[in-house]
């Protein structure tokens, strides 16, 4: 009796374990595969669609501050920094840190958030375009799609590099932003901005040479 008890109770663990890898075997729910993501020129563009609002509005929840701003947050800090705009109070209005050239420090959240936001972008845009060549779609819309998101790698890096060294024209081999191309995460040692503005040319001129003067349909 009791040996038939034991057996019985180790079929039910292999059993239970084996339910268990098939149960737990599932994709995501709050996650979607790249290759479901960009499987065609259609739901590709919604990610396309995705970069852009989130450029203009990236808060999240329901908290507000300057970094809600997106990418206009990038436009007023340069305004504020190039004494365009003057502050009606050094101590509440929302940038004043970057009027005053105190926004860069470690302690203050300005760099940290351009980083992630701009490098968040491009490593979707990376994973984008790497998997072009297997998108189902005609040749003149993934013409498209690749060319919006090498204009948009581009402005991103334009962007980075504006934040995080001074112009190119005081010297070209100065320290840039590190350089991704193709989709990955793991840490790269900083480029120089000579490196950084071939790459953004090279993307602006792909551009301007494959992508039609007709707007896509559903863009932003």
């Amino acid at each position: 009796m009791k040996k038939n008890i034991i057996t019985t109770v180790i079929l039910c663990v292999v059993t239970f374990l084996t339910g268990c890898d098939d149960f737990l075997d599932v994709v995501p729910r709050d996650k979607v595969s790249s290759d479901i993501v960009f499987d065609s020129d259609k739901s590709t563009e919604i990610v396309l669609n995705g970069i852009y609002d989130h450029m203009t509005y990236a808060a999240e929840g329901y908290y507000v501050s300057a970094q809600s701003l997106g990418i206009h947050n990038f436009i007023i800090s340069g305004d504020w920094m190039g004494q365009d705009i003057i502050p009606k109070s050094s101590s509440t209005q929302w940038q004043a840190d970057d009027y005053s050239f105190t926004s860069r420090t470690m302690e203050k959240p300005r760099p940290q958030f351009f980083w992630s936001y701009c490098y968040g972008h491009i490593n979707v845009l990376n994973d984008l375009l790497a998997k072009i060549p297997s998108m189902q779609g005609s040749a003149t819309a993934k013409k498209q799609i690749e060319g919006e998101a090498r204009g948009l790698r581009a402005y991103h890096y334009f962007l980075l590099t504006q934040w995080f060294q001074q112009t190119y024209l005081i010297d070209p081999q100065a320290p840039g932003v590190p350089l991704y191309l193709e989709s990955a995460i793991d840490p790269k040692p900083r480029a120089t901005m000579e490196e950084n503005y071939t790459a953004m040319i090279a993307d602006l001129q792909w551009t301007v040479q494959n992508m039609s003067d007709e707007r896509r349909p559903n863009s932003k």
